[in-house]
C-alpha cells in the first residue's frame, strides 16, 4: 500500500483547470513544491492536504489515492502494531524502586 499516490494531485488540480502556480498561490506555498508533491518527491503537510481536498470538494481519502480497501488495511496495520508492541512489553526488565523486575 503506498501512502499516497502523487498522480492524484496533478489530475484534480488539472480537473479543476488550475495552474501549478494558482493552486501555489492558493496554499500559501510555491510553484515548485507543488511539482515536488505532483511528483512524489515531497509529502504535504496536514494542512496543505486539508486545504487541496477543500480545494478541489473531495476529501482527503480520494485526494491521497486511498480507496475503502487501503482504509481497513491501515486500520489492520495500526491494531497489528499495537498488539505487536504490547507482546513486547512482555520482555521488557524495568526497574522499580530500586529492583530488577523481568516482566512477563
Amino acid at each position: 500500500m503506498k501512502l499516497f499516490r502523487p498522480n492524484n494531485i496533478k489530475a484534480y488540480r488539472t480537473r479543476a483547470k488550475m495552474t501549478q502556480d494558482e493552486l501555489a498561490g492558493l496554499l500559501g506555498i510555491g510553484r515548485p513544491t507543488i511539482g515536488q508533491f505532483e511528483r512524489g518527491t515531497r509529502f504535504p503537510s496536514t494542512p496543505h492536504w486539508r486545504k487541496m481536498a477543500a480545494i478541489f470538494g473531495i476529501s482527503i481519502d480520494e485526494l491521497m489515492g486511498r480507496d475503502s480497501d487501503d482504509a481497513e488495511e491501515s486500520e489492520e496495520l495500526e491494531e497489528q502494531e499495537e498488539q505487536n508492541g504490547q507482546e513486547k512489553l512482555g520482555g521488557i526488565n524495568k526497574i522499580v524502586n530500586g529492583h530488577l523486575l523481568a516482566i512477563n
